[in-house]
């Protein structure tokens, strides 16, 4: 077989993956049973077996870090670069780059982020007399979003079902974002500007209304392969089959248990219709984990089979030595959950556990806020992932902003730097070179370069303006010869960019990163000698969208979508509490869909874990929120004879009053748990102790029966009209199957 490839280090299960045949593949890759290898030796295989050259590949990835780890894996194995390696959104700007003229837009897009759409906005609302809260901004341009993903024109977001789709209740506000969507896209079209919604919706549209563009991209692939099929949209999906119908060749590799972004557009009957979609398909199922003990795995294959799936499995541990069941803390409180996870984790730390093996999950951030105070209170150091990115620091996006404006005039660009450094141009000022230029019919700089024009500016601030516009005409040109690093310590010297950041007060720190800048440009210029300005801004504006999971001395903390694609020996997944995971609002949209993606979320969470597992939640009272708290469903369906209970209810006995190994040899020396006959004794005790201060009019989830509204109560037994029944039922108030709805 293929040269460089060794075969034998693969189980019978992902050796038929990587050997099949041509046509179209689906490869169900369960949590840690080695997708990312079975991918890249089927590109491997693909080349020295099947000589398909290596430019004839076209790979898909949801992130950068993907597709590098995935290119220098094939390069390690074979010795060959795949150039076709990509995001859909990297793959999509470089067939907008030959063929977007086909749409009447100029080849040379220019790609907008969320800042820059939210300047353009501002620019809008103003002009149709709308208050600018940045709240409302923010939310208008998820808003586009959807009706860009949907496809949706000005009469289509007046449909009463599509309002609810896009979360509009009044008919006037989705008048209102239908004039603002027609202004932005013209606004877009006009400047060439594309947002990343476009990449790939603008790809679609060629394909679907060009076939000859079609043919030409069909013709350059003989073989296409999908990393995370699971998490793909419609839009997406419909793009891959267009480029796969010509030669069916196509190889979609995702697991439907880890469909956590339905709210990104990802839809389960993808993958779950694909071998319907494509005859013949040959699927492939990879159920050994190389990743947890069989302890874990046992707890998440029990939860996740309560969930509808197409495609039943049941991960098994290629590892067999390690056998520490996961352990499950009721706490009182938040407060008692977090103070037991701190004294557990300085337990870890003190016995040499690195603390970046240390991992604590939680389905929202703003659990985390009890977590990191008791963090702090026991000193350990902790990094919640999710903290502002190089990229994305204002004195970096301001260098981006002044690279923009010298290299075509970036109108977005203008309103953020104008009077960065400041210039004493005021708003009113600038207001009336923005009605100017609308007025006129003029690009931004166009009305600057003419404020002796305009009558309504006073000699001052023509002034200002005129040196503005001086200095941007001084520095293009002057860079026209330079390279892009030295165009950008131009651009510094020129604005006198290091005066003004000495004036704040990390300014140290703001100054390192500009520099930091200037090395990564030099970088790109060694590697891209023949790249242009605009390359390069197009490749920043990708790069914004990387995720860094790097943190080498912290305890991490992450939400359980962040923790997506990464694994830790030790992981807390915390606040498994009804309300929490499975949060209110996911049961609220849809008692069935919404819990079964909770489900798959809390599924994620649990195989990260690699040799220890622990689950909390804040059971019984809690005084602070002054409410019943109740512990997730999900435990139940995991099954208590599945984990090590410690339960800080009984006995007074509280996790923050000792650490975790002293507990637990506590509660074995009182056999509590030595049995399952006397843990379930223990849990019905829990339940039978609680007061029934249940109200009528309360509402209460069932873990059969789902939302219920509290109508009657008698001594003991509440009367529960339940959405999905038309009778009433009557049921014990302490039973364990009733939840008190949380907010």
């Amino acid at each position: 077989m293929g040269v460089g490839i060794d075969y034998s280090r693969l189980n019978q299960e992902q050796k038929e993956a990587v050997t099949a045949d041509l046509g179209p593949q689906l490869v169900i890759a369960g949590a840690g049973t080695g997708k990312t290898s079975v991918l890249t030796l089927r590109i491997a295989h693909l080349i020295t077996e099947k000589h398909i050259h290596p430019s004839r590949i076209l790979g898909f990835t949801f992130t950068n870090k993907a597709a590098d780890e995935m290119k220098e894996r094939v390069g390690k194995t074979i010795g060959v670069s795949i150039p076709y390696l990509s995001t859909f959104h990297s793959m999509c700007v470089k067939i907008l780059q030959q063929d977007i003229h086909y749409l009447n837009y100029h080849n040379n897009i220019k790609i907008i982020d969320a800042d820059d759409q939210e300047v353009l906005l501002k620019e809008i609302f103003d002009q149709l007399s709308i208050e600018k809260k940045s709240p409302i901004i923010k939310k208008t341009i998820k808003m586009i979003s959807k009706v860009k993903n949907k496809f949706f024109d000005q009469s289509d977001i007046m449909n009463e079902k599509n309002r609810k789709y896009l979360e509009i209740v009044d008919r006037n506000d989705a008048q209102k974002l239908a004039d603002i969507y027609t202004i932005y896209c013209d606004r877009c079209f006009k400047l060439n500007y594309v947002d990343f919604d476009d990449l790939i919706n603008l790809t679609y549209k060629l394909f679907a209304e060009f076939p000859e563009v079609l043919e030409k991209w069909q013709n350059k692939f003989d073989y296409i392969l999908v990393d995370e099929f699971q998490d793909t949209n419609k839009i997406q999906y419909d793009l891959i089959s267009l480029l796969a119908a010509k030669h069916q060749n196509l190889f979609v590799v995702g697991d439907p248990d880890q469909m956590i972004y339905s709210f990104r557009g990802a839809e389960q009957w993808i993958i779950n219709n694909f071998n319907q979609n494509f005859k013949n398909t040959k699927v492939t199922i990879l159920k050994t984990n190389y990743r947890s003990t069989q302890p874990i795995l046992d707890t998440a294959n029990r939860l996740i089979d309560a969930n509808n799936n197409s495609y039943k499995k049941n991960l098994t541990a290629f590892n067999t030595n390690d056998h520490n069941i996961p352990i499950y803390l009721r706490g009182q409180n938040q407060i008692d959950e977090a103070n037991w996870i701190a004294r557990t984790v300085k337990e870890l730390l003190e016995e040499g556990t690195p603390a970046n093996q240390i991992a604590i999950l939680f389905r929202s951030n703003h659990y985390s806020r009890t977590i990191e105070q008791s963090m702090m209170r026991e000193s350990i150091p902790y990094t919640i992932l999710g903290s502002k990115k190089f990229y994305e620091r204002a004195e970096i996006k301001d260098m981006i902003a002044y690279l923009k404006v010298v290299n075509d005039l970036d109108e977005l660009s203008f309103l953020r730097i104008i009077n960065t450094p400041r210039r004493a141009i005021g708003p009113t000022t600038f207001e009336h070179v923005k009605h100017y230029a609308i007025n006129n019919n003029l690009f931004l700089f166009e009305a600057l370069a003419e404020v002796e024009k305009n009558h309504l500016i006073n000699n001052t601030q023509k002034k200002n303006i005129l040196n503005f516009v001086n200095l941007i005409k001084e520095i293009r040109d002057e860079m026209e010869d330079l390279k892009l690093h030295e165009v950008l310590e131009l651009i510094y010297k020129k604005v006198n960019y290091e005066a003004y950041l000495l004036e704040n007060e990390r300014a140290e720190d703001k100054i390192d990163n500009v520099s930091e800048l200037k090395r990564a440009m030099k970088m790109y210029v060694d590697r891209h000698p023949d790249d242009t300005i605009n390359d390069y801004l197009n490749s920043i504006a990708l790069y914004l969208n990387k995720d860094s999971k790097d943190s080498k001395e912290n305890v991490l903390l992450m939400t359980v979508h962040n923790s997506k694609g990464l694994e830790y020996e030790n992981v807390f997944v915390v606040g498994m509490n009804e309300g929490h995971l499975p949060s209110d609002r996911a049961i609220d949209d849809d008692p069935i869909k919404g819990v079964e993606e909770e489900r798959r979320i809390a599924y994620v969470a649990l195989t990260r874990a690699k040799k220890n597992l622990y689950i909390s939640s804040a059971c019984c009272y809690d005084p602070l929120a002054r409410r019943q708290v109740f512990e997730s469903r999900f435990i139940n369906e995991i099954g208590f004879n599945n984990l090590k209970i410690i339960n800080s209810s009984f006995k007074n006995n509280k996790p923050e009053d000792m650490p975790l190994k002293s507990f637990l040899k506590q509660q074995e020396e009182r056999s509590w748990f030595d049995s399952q006959q006397k843990q379930k004794e223990a849990e019905d005790n829990f339940y039978q102790t609680m007061k029934n201060d249940f109200e009528i009019g309360e509402r209460i989830v069932h873990t059969s029966f789902g939302n219920g509204v509290i109508i009657g109560i008698d001594g003991d037994i509440l009367t529960i009209a339940f959405s999905k029944y038309r009778q009433p039922k009557q049921i014990s108030f302490n039973h364990k199957t009733i939840v008190r709805r949380m907010g």
